[in-house]
């Protein structure tokens, strides 16, 4: 299991619900600082990062799911989307 929400971003930290850091997030290159305009890769890092544990509870329900139950999924799975790729809706 992962570290519980909710998580945050502080620079290049994700920091996790008591202060722990979690990932320190980097590039290619050695990127280290979210901040600067010029290091897209490591804000595309975050912003994956970031998404991960919606994502992970998007899918599993996904997968509990019996065929035929009505697919009210794909609006939180479009908002996991966005968010990984740094968008709103």
């Amino acid at each position: 299991m992962h570290t519980p929400l909710p998580w945050k971003q502080l620079a290049n930290e994700i920091i996790g619900p008591h202060g722990d850091v979690i990932a320190t997030v980097t590039g290619g290159e050695g990127c280290r600082f979210i901040d600067d305009e010029d290091n897209i890769e490591c804000s595309a890092n975050m912003r994956l990062l970031l998404a991960a544990p919606e994502l992970l509870a998007a899918l599993c329900e996904i997968m509990s799911w019996e065929e035929n139950e009505q697919m009210t999924w794909a609006g939180r799975a479009r908002a996991a989307i966005a968010k990984a790729k740094g968008k709103t809706l």
